[in-house]
């Protein structure tokens, strides 16, 4: 149950009482000494005890109930029955004024020291509270106080460091060189100033942990301005050290970047510009930041880019989206671009980072692997076609023999067919094969000293039938003298029959096909003009690329590759030289104009007689090859020729044959089953039998790492099919018996 409370008036007239009564007591204890001097004395120092203790009123209380007491006792001496005199009157008078005053100073310096405990324990309190570290120090740099943060950081208590020496707690030094560096907090007081310690300052904790630090110190001073201490305020500046040195490093990343970054209000306006924006866009950071981002919008595009906008300052997820933009010059600009949300430390997002990146090279290379694409796929569409085209007379032309007879003629008309439209397939395949060498600098030249008009004269043996059989006619003009070259007679011949070709392809019947050779400085240069369906000005880009074919009339359209361009220009390239085309658009011809460089006077051509045959010398040949048709028409041709001939169709038939046959020369297809070409050849180096017999390689493949496989096989020689027949019979003929 509460008890309940006297009230304080209550209280201080008790008091009152109490005091009035102690103070009779103790005069009337000292009556012996005093007699009747000094009636009020003990009175008094009641009166100044409690108004120091209790109170003013209380005080007041004590000289009025202190008065009749003193009067009555002790005013005259002991209690006596005499009438007070005016010098009693003035005693008492001067009591009760003495007592007021005094009261009055004691409650006035009673209630100064409690608003001046309340001022310091608001002080503590702001100290115990506050986000920084503090340290109170006195005139002698000695600590007064230190607050929890201060503790924290310095490793020292309150307690600890009260007394101690404001240098030895609050322990600095110089980043760089790490000496001590002047006290703040001594030099305030020593200068009167306040002090900020220099920039790039480490504090040393008691444990000798060091973190950096910012600090003001200072002075303290009373009303007379005498400096009493200081105080030393500061905190750790890891976290923004890190945080600045964070943004310093993503400020330098996006002002170096090359993509546009820049952020933006969420009404559109820029506030950020970087040097990738300047480039990309055309304007300086001035001319951008504080304008609306419609200064780089297309209008086809600002509608939806306020409604992305809008999603972002609703915090939601944008994802990166393709778009235009505008440069100063007008100029459209396909980019990628990139929203994310700026927000403050509250999490509410303010405004909106872009970053826009150039995809106009990146849209360029994906059309142009899309062409590519396009053409190779019209390229396996064209090839099937080329090489069926062929298939049917050869088709026809069989069937034309089995039904001959022996009518000759149909015979030999029927084999005529047959040999022309293999040697095209097969001139398809060797260009197939060489572009694809070129592109994979895998091609080689035999180089030799040769004149341009050798070259002409043998590149017209290859295409002078096809000019013929068109009714057409060239035109050729040659320099009197010699034109000498550093070339592969072979490959350089192949340029210009596939220029002299294509220009009868593309010519009517009966038209002309002009040839030029002549000398420009220090090239020679070769030029093919037809009078034929032209080439398309956005043709002439890319008519030199692989698979490349220009539009023409499906009546015009006398087939290829789409790949005799590319050779020659890789081929013309390997030389050292340059082509190019040139037309005035469909209907109106082309010409293509090779440059080669011009060899040195003193390079004489090589003069080589062509290889004659020998005489026809009978050879045992074994032949190996799984494609029996293949084996056995092989066989059938050198029998006709004389040769004496066993074939097999397998790799392990092929080395029992050596052993039984003891042929002189064996041709072996590579990839036979059971034992492969490569395994039956190093089988047969390894017997007696085949130790010096002539092994050939007989295969689709030609690449160098496939002669070089052959040749570590032990092979003596590597054909390619389809094998040319004049070839191989003159190869056996002029090997050794």
């Amino acid at each position: 149950m509460t008890q309940p409370r006297l009230s304080p008036s209550i209280v201080a007239l008790a008091v009152a009482a109490a005091a009035a009564v102690v103070a009779t007591f103790a005069r009337w204890i000292l009556t012996p000494v005093l007699a009747g001097n000094a009636p009020f004395l003990t009175y008094m120092a009641a009166v100044a005890l409690v108004a120091r203790y209790t109170g003013f009123w209380a005080a007041i209380a004590t000289s009025a109930l202190s008065l009749p007491l003193a009067a009555a006792l002790f005013l005259a001496g002991p209690v006596t029955a005499r009438a007070p005199e005016w010098n009693d009157i003035a005693r008492a008078l001067l009591f009760l004024g003495v007592s007021w005053l005094f009261a009055s100073i004691t409650e006035r310096l009673r209630v100064l020291s409690a608003a001046e405990g309340a001022e310091a324990k608001r002080l503590r309190i702001v100290l115990q509270s506050i986000g920084d570290a503090v340290i109170v120090s006195d005139a002698h740099g000695q600590i007064v106080t230190v607050n929890p943060e201060g503790e924290r950081l310095t490793g020292w208590t309150s307690a600890e460091a009260k007394g101690q020496l404001v240098t030895a707690v609050f322990n600095v030094i110089d980043e760089d060189t790490r000496q001590p560096t002047d006290n703040p907090a001594v030099k305030a007081v020593r200068e009167h100033t306040t002090v900020r310690l220099a920039h790039r300052t480490l504090l040393v904790a008691r444990d000798g942990t060091q973190r950096p630090v910012d600090d003001v110190a200072t002075p303290l001073q009373g009303d007379d301005g005498v400096v009493t201490g200081s105080v030393l305020v500061f905190r750790d500046t890891s976290e923004r050290r890190r945080a600045a040195e964070a943004t310093a490093h993503l400020a330098a990343i996006v002002e170096s970047s090359d993509d546009a970054v820049l952020s933006k209000t969420l009404d559109g306006r820029i506030l950020t510009w970087n040097a990738g924006a300047e480039e990309m866009f055309g304007y300086s950071a001035a001319q951008a930041v504080g304008r609306s981002v419609h200064l780089v919008l297309p209008d086809d595009v600002r509608e939806r880019e306020a409604d992305r906008l809008a999603h972002v300052a609703r915090g939601e997820h944008v994802e990166s989206f393709e778009t235009a933009r505008l440069a100063s010059s007008g100029e459209r600009l396909d980019v990628s671009l990139t929203l994310s949300p700026i927000r403050n430390e509250a999490g509410v997002t303010i405004a909106a980072s872009s970053i826009a990146r150039d995809i106009r090279r990146q849209k360029q290379l994906e059309q142009t692997l899309r062409d590519a694409d396009r053409r190779k796929d019209e390229f396996l569409a064209v090839l099937a076609h080329e090489l069926r085209n062929p298939l049917a007379p050869i088709w026809n032309s069989v069937a034309t023999m089995r039904l001959a007879g022996s009518d000759q003629a149909v015979v030999r008309q029927a084999t005529a067919v047959i040999d022309r439209q293999s040697r095209h397939m097969a001139r398809l395949l060797d260009d197939l094969l060489d572009v694809s060498r070129i592109t994979r600098d895998k091609l080689d030249l035999r180089r030799a000293p040769v004149t341009l008009q050798a070259v002409v004269d043998l590149a017209l043996e290859t295409t002078m039938p096809l000019l013929d059989a068109a009714g057409q006619t060239l035109s050729r003009s040659m320099p009197p003298e010699p034109v000498p070259l550093d070339a592969d007679i072979m490959r350089l011949a192949q340029v210009f029959s596939n220029l002299l070709s294509n220009a009868s392809k593309y010519s009517a019947r009966g038209s002309i096909v002009r040839l030029t050779v002549s000398r420009s400085g220090s090239d020679a240069v070769v030029t093919v003009t037809d009078d034929g369906i032209g080439i398309a000005p956005d043709a002439l880009s890319n008519i030199f690329e692989m698979f490349s074919q220009a539009p023409q009339p499906v009546a015009l359209a006398p087939g290829g590759l789409g790949i005799g361009l590319a050779l020659v220009r890789g081929l013309v390239g390997m030389h050292g030289g340059r082509v190019s085309a040139a037309s005035e658009g469909a209907g109106h011809g082309s010409t293509f104009e090779v440059r080669l460089p011009i060899a040195p006077a003193a390079m004489a051509p090589a003069v080589t007689d062509a290889p004659r045959l020998a005489g026809s010398t009978a050879r045992r040949i074994l032949i190996a090859d799984d494609n029996q048709d293949g084996a056995d028409s092989l066989a059938i041709l050198m029998r006709a020729h004389g040769h004496d001939v066993l074939a097999a169709y397998d790799g392990a038939a092929a080395v029992r044959g050596v052993r039984a046959f003891r042929p002189e020369i064996v041709l072996l297809d590579l990839g036979m089953p059971v034992v492969s070409g490569f395994e039956a050849a190093r089988q047969i180096r390894a017997i007696p039998e085949g130790r010096d017999v002539m092994l050939v390689a007989v295969t689709g493949w030609g690449q160098k790492q496939d002669r070089d496989r052959t040749r570590e096989a032990g092979f003596d020689l590597h054909l390619v099919k389809p094998v040319d027949t004049d070839g191989l019979l003159q190869l056996l003929h002029s090997t050794r018996g």
